[in-house]
């Protein structure tokens, strides 16, 4: 249970680990979980993160240092099953490890506009 103090005039939670990310986002925890369905039954939609960090890294983008992260795991996915578990469980996984990489997403592509649209309400609300 959480502890509270005052600042003020009102309460203030105080929890011993903040809560996950579901909790905050379902519908991107769920996004990120369909994106992950979508690579294990077509590992050939991997080309499209590694294409776009090609493109991204030679125009410039200043993240370049952390999308350059997910490349190895990738190339590793593609060429590995075992490799190909561990991304799709990275995806799938809500660790803060796994949170920050996301905020870095060479996955733009991976899903189509009709797909998009059953998680667009969370960028609309």
């Amino acid at each position: 249970m959480p502890a509270l103090e005052f600042n003020g005039l009102y309460p203030v939670e105080h929890h011993d680990e903040p809560p996950d990310y579901t909790y905050y986002n379902p519908v991107i925890y769920e996004m990120w979980c369909f994106i992950a369905d979508k690579i294990e039954r077509d590992p050939s939609l991997l080309s499209i993160p590694l294409s776009n960090m090609e493109r991204w890294i030679k125009q410039g983008i200043s993240s370049q240092k952390m999308l350059l992260l997910w490349k190895p795991i990738i190339e590793f996915a593609q060429v590995n099953d075992e490799g190909l578990k561990k991304l799709c469980n990275f995806l799938r996984s809500d660790s803060e490890e796994s949170r920050h990489m996301k905020g870095y997403d060479p996955f733009v592509g991976i899903m189509t506009k009709q797909e998009k649209r059953q998680f667009q309400w969370t960028w609309d609300h």
